[in-house]
């Protein structure tokens, strides 16, 4: 009949513990919506590197082109073919490790958003002038990125666990009715 408020601590544990389960759940959810921000637009700005290192590379080729002209009617050393031919090779490797950001972005975004990592995501181009988009609204992603994802799955199942938890502590409570029996047989 008296337990020193033994049940009603465990209630109150019970309570907190589920509580602290719920805040986790919420911020993992809220790391996830900064992640994909960040993944959003870090791949932006791999988009932009990559048109640039293209346009280096389109300059380079015909930096190139004018040195080899020069130089085949004798207006410029062989020095500066092989010059413009190295900045050329550098902007081809530009063009190359930009690709890869690329790439590297798209793979990131679509993991945050519960797509496999080869998924082709695209975003919208936004031209390098002026300020960048704004995130989408990734509320239609939300539930598939809550199921799909499994640091979110995790968080949300030890939310549900600690709820139960707290559900049976409060229970423990109440009065209970028990009722034992028994039945047996002689035989001689």
């Amino acid at each position: 009949l008296l337990d020193g408020g033994q049940r009603w601590t465990e209630v109150q544990g019970a309570e907190a513990t589920h509580q602290a389960a719920d805040w986790r759940f919420k911020a993992t959810v809220q790391d996830l919506a900064v992640e994909v921000a960040t993944a959003y637009y870090n791949l932006q700005g791999f988009l932009w590197d990559l048109e640039v290192a293209r346009e280096i590379l389109s300059q380079s080729a015909a930096h190139l082109e004018m040195a080899r002209a020069r130089e085949s009617v004798g207006l410029a050393p062989r020095a500066d073919v092989l010059r413009a031919a190295t900045a050329e090779a550098d902007a081809r490797l530009g063009v190359v490790q930009a690709a890869s950001d690329v790439s590297r972005g798209r793979s990131a975004l679509a993991i945050l958003m519960g797509h496999p990592a080869d998924a082709p995501i695209e975003i919208a181009g936004v031209s390098r002038e002026g300020s960048l988009p704004p995130v989408p609204d990734w509320a239609d992603g939300r539930d598939r990125a809550l199921s799909a994802i499994p640091e979110v799955r995790a968080a949300r199942a030890e939310e549900e666990a600690s709820l139960l938890s707290w559900k049976a502590a409060r229970f423990s409570t109440r009065p209970t009715v028990t009722a034992d029996g028994s039945v047996g047989l002689l035989d001689a």
